[in-house]
């Protein structure tokens, strides 16, 4: 990994459903991956696939079922404001995403610009390889990883626990979303998350789909207890345990921030991915 600690939990839809899924995204120097370019889209099949997880048309926030009002009630909620286009989205979607973070605010972490763009490009490479942080809709994690002196082998340190509290304000930014808010925020502008997945090589594609992936992905990473055996072959760190070096980006990213955060973050998914797949 490079040299910037991939964590990140917010994003309202964006800067919200990143929340469960942004909480991975600095590269620390804990893991050293080569940061290329962003990683091709599969070969698209000649017959577009079967959508397994579709997005309703129908705007949450006027949607009876939704919200649980009658129809009288629902005749009355006033109508959303249209979308915008895609290339001017960034400041309606941070206004409409900053509240859902509470009195605390829009988290500094993150990067309002490109936020949908950038918020795709990363689900996608989140079970392959990390990308640019130009590409990525958060800052670095502040701090350089805490590694503690090794034992009898001179080439072998250890991740220490302390490292874990470098994560810490992401995930409780994470724990102040609500879930089926941050899932309401998201069906409002999926088109443009639709939008920009095809803009990044899928005209097939469906993207609420290959979120739904990603999430799977992560909720299968593996507890690590810390310390954390690692390695410094050049000049960043690797696991020194083959099996997690070989893990994907966002899993090696997800097992840093320590077993218990890892917990509240996977809870995060788990809730996440009943919205996200709701008929």
């Amino acid at each position: 990994m490079n040299n910037t600690a991939w964590v990140a939990a917010g994003l309202g839809a964006l800067a919200l459903i990143a929340g469960g899924l942004l909480i991975f995204q600095n590269n620390g120097g804990e893991v050293a991956d080569d940061v290329a370019q962003i990683s091709a889209p599969s070969p698209q099949p000649s017959v577009a696939p079967k959508v397994r997880y579709p997005v309703s048309e129908a705007e949450t926030s006027t949607d009876a079922a939704a919200t649980g009002k009658g129809e009288a009630e629902v005749t009355h909620s006033p109508t959303p404001a249209p979308l915008p286009e895609l290339e001017n989205s960034d400041t309606p979607l941070v206004a409409e995403a900053t509240p859902l973070f509470g009195a605390g605010g829009l988290p500094d972490f993150l990067v309002p610009t490109a936020l949908i763009e950038h918020f795709v490009v990363t689900v996608d490479n989140l079970d392959r390889h990390p990308i640019r942080l130009g590409f990525r809709p958060v800052r670095h994690v502040p701090g350089r990883p805490v590694v503690d002196g090794g034992g009898s082998e001179k080439s072998i340190r250890y991740l220490a626990a302390a490292n874990t509290q470098r994560y810490a304000p992401y995930v409780r930014a994470l724990e102040a979303l609500d879930p089926a808010q941050v899932a309401a925020l998201y069906r409002r502008y999926y088109p443009l998350f639709q939008q920009a997945y095809k803009n990044l090589g899928y005209p097939r594609g469906y993207f609420n789909d290959r979120l739904v992936e990603v999430v799977d992905h992560l909720l299968a990473t593996p507890a690590v207890e810390y310390p954390i055996p690692v390695v410094q072959p050049k000049v960043f760190y690797q696991f020194a345990d083959p099996a997690l070096e070989d893990l994907s980006w966002g899993q090696k990213s997800l097992i840093r921030v320590g077993p218990s955060q890892m917990a509240t973050v996977k809870s995060f998914l788990r809730d996440l991915r009943v919205e996200l797949t709701a008929p």
